[in-house]
């Protein structure tokens, strides 16, 4: 089991990579 601070620090991460994916399909088009 992760650290509660670790598991908060990966889904913060995941969510930055989500918002750059949707950035770069906006700035592909």
């Amino acid at each position: 089991m992760l650290p509660q601070s670790q598991l908060i620090a990966l889904r913060e991460r995941e969510e930055e990579e989500e918002e750059d994916s949707k950035f770069n399909l906006i700035t592909r088009v």
